[in-house]
């Protein structure tokens, strides 16, 4: 039963649903950077290694979150005591290893792009996580930086449509940040974090969330307009944008942490539909 209990444990922590997200961003990198579907090679080294260096940020979070935790989540594995923290120091080796010799086999520059990435998460849960914004940028920064891997892993890393799907991750990403900022304010105050919910009050901060989806709604037509994708992707990403617009407007009325919480796992699911449905897309072409 103890064993049974830190399995569920590990797999609660590398969060799958985020980490598998993480991994699809870079197949679409890939696609994108292409134009065609990537090798089985190059599909699988890119998506095993965002989602191995994925999961070992997830895990790193819940080692440095400890305190916080015990207030906003209580639930979680460390605070439970169901696995350690040499547990957690273990499995964040073993799965930043896996993720950087996974990379190592596309070649310098994506080893490269992910150690960067690594890193800027490592920097983030150690100690930059208490400066509020600049964190949450720096997080965003690390999701927008999939696309740019999965394109350094085919050999094309800044083609425009990669950028743009780049900006696309790290608005949508920062407004997630920022709205999940502020159903955690009684733990961030306690470890001293100045979020936006914070300084300037939940409501606030769920506005500005707000503008930054929109901002990802605005920016996810210009594929479409720079001719880079045909019309196919046209209805799928309008029927996504209105739905993250409901979304939206459910957050913003969200009278508790734990509804708004929900609605950011919401708009987080949408927005893997349109990954999955853009890769599918590909593949039937």
């Amino acid at each position: 039963m103890n064993l049974l209990k830190k399995v569920k444990g590990i797999i609660f922590l590398i969060r799958p649903d985020i980490s598998i997200a993480v991994g699809m961003c870079v197949l679409v990198g890939e696609i994108l950077a292409l134009g065609n579907i990537p090798t089985i090679k190059e599909a699988l080294l890119g998506f095993f290694t965002a989602f191995f260096i994925s999961a070992s940020a997830m895990i790193v979070n819940d080692f440095f979150d400890l305190e916080v935790d015990k207030i906003n989540a209580p639930h979680r594995p460390l605070p439970m005591k169901i696995l350690s923290k040499n547990e957690l120091i273990l499995l964040a080796i073993v799965t930043t290893l896996t993720g950087f010799i996974t990379a190592a086999f596309l070649g310098l520059i994506p080893l490269g792009v992910s150690v960067v990435i690594w890193l800027i998460g490592f920097l983030y849960n150690y100690k930059l996580k208490e400066t509020g914004l600049p964190g949450n940028m720096m997080v965003s920064t690390t999701v927008a930086g999939t696309f740019i891997f999965g394109g350094s892993a085919v050999g094309a890393p800044l083609k425009g449509i990669l950028l743009t799907f780049s900006a696309m991750a790290f608005l949508f990403n920062l407004g997630s940040e920022i709205a999940m900022d502020a159903m955690d304010v009684e733990g961030d105050v306690k470890r001293k974090i100045s979020t936006l919910a914070i300084v300037f009050g939940k409501n606030i901060a769920l506005i500005i969330s707000s503008v930054l989806y929109i901002g990802f709604i605005l920016i996810s037509f210009i594929p479409y307009a720079m001719g880079w994708v045909d019309q196919n992707y046209l209805i799928i990403v309008s029927l996504i944008d209105i739905g993250l617009l409901y979304f939206v407007g459910r957050l913003l009325k969200s009278k508790t942490a734990s509804e708004g919480r929900k609605r950011v796992r919401q708009l987080y699911y949408l927005v893997i539909f349109l990954l999955i449905a853009f890769i599918i897309g590909v593949i039937q072409i």
